[in-house]
């Protein structure tokens, strides 16, 4: 498997070294469910290969709200971890995926410490 720094190239130095030393790589295979609806969100997803499906509940209906692909992230995750809320949402894996999962509890120093990479 290769370094973060190959699968983030953009990303500073710094901030590398936070994900290597606080964040998991893990392997998915493809139709692996890696966030649940209701859940409370312990880990954001990054997506570093592969594709990964968020769909949201309505009615009795899944509907497909976004892909995550190479370099993103669930931003629907990412709030839910913020705000230590339950997921509004669901996420499966479209194929052999791997992750980094950076944990919830860190996300707030890093987006002080590092704010202009989240920056809209």
């Amino acid at each position: 498997m290769k370094r973060l720094q190959q699968y983030l190239p953009v990303l500073p130095a710094g901030f590398i070294d936070e994900l290597e030393r606080f964040g998991i790589v893990k392997e998915f295979p493809a139709q692996t469910e890696i966030i649940r609806d209701g859940a409370f969100v312990k880990f954001v997803p990054l997506v570093l290969e592969g594709m990964v499906k968020v769909f949201t509940r309505h009615a009795d209906r899944e509907l497909l709200l976004y892909y995550i692909e190479r370099g993103e992230s669930c931003i629907m995750s990412f709030n839910a971890g913020l705000k230590n809320s339950p997921s509004k949402v669901f996420a499966i894996t479209e194929e052999n995926t791997v992750i980094l999962l950076m944990p919830v509890e860190k996300l707030n120093g890093w987006v002080r410490s590092f704010s202009s990479l989240f920056a809209v």
